[in-house]
């Protein structure tokens, strides 16, 4: 992330996320977050990283201080978008599309999805679409 110069990756166990300083290829923090850690998303409109976890939720953390601010109960999402315009993070959860206000780090929207075992593609600000694919293509 640019406004801090750090990179947040997941530890190689999975049970934590790596805040590691860009400028001084030094570990900043090793933030707990249950087991299982996935999919990583930075927002930079309440400058906080996002962490999916297996059997928790998806951990809100403050990118200043590096610590858990909030939980946001769910399933499992291997992969996250934001959009920092609206505050918003997309989640894919099953067969449900999840809408998180970031503002509130709460769910606010579901959509219900084609396909089962969804996954999420990307998301494009230009156009306002989020592109999600069924696990293993299609």
């Amino acid at each position: 992330m640019a406004a801090h110069r750090t990179v947040y990756c997941t530890s190689p166990d999975d049970t934590a996320l790596v805040a590691i300083d860009c400028s001084a290829d030094t570990v900043l923090a090793v933030i707990p977050v249950s087991e299982y850690a996935g999919a990583v998303c930075y927002n930079p409109a309440n400058d906080r990283v996002y962490c999916a976890s297996w059997d928790e939720g998806i951990y809100g953390i403050d990118a200043a201080t590096n610590r858990v601010v909030s939980v946001i109960p769910y399933g499992y999402a291997g992969m996250m978008a934001c959009d920092p315009v609206r505050n918003v993070l997309f989640v894919p959860d099953g067969e449900v599309l999840l809408v998180v206000d970031c503002s509130a780090d709460t769910v606010f929207a579901q959509v219900e999805l084609d396909e089962e075992d969804a996954w999420l593609a990307g998301y494009s600000a230009s156009d306002n679409k989020i592109y999600v694919v069924e696990e293993g293509g299609g």
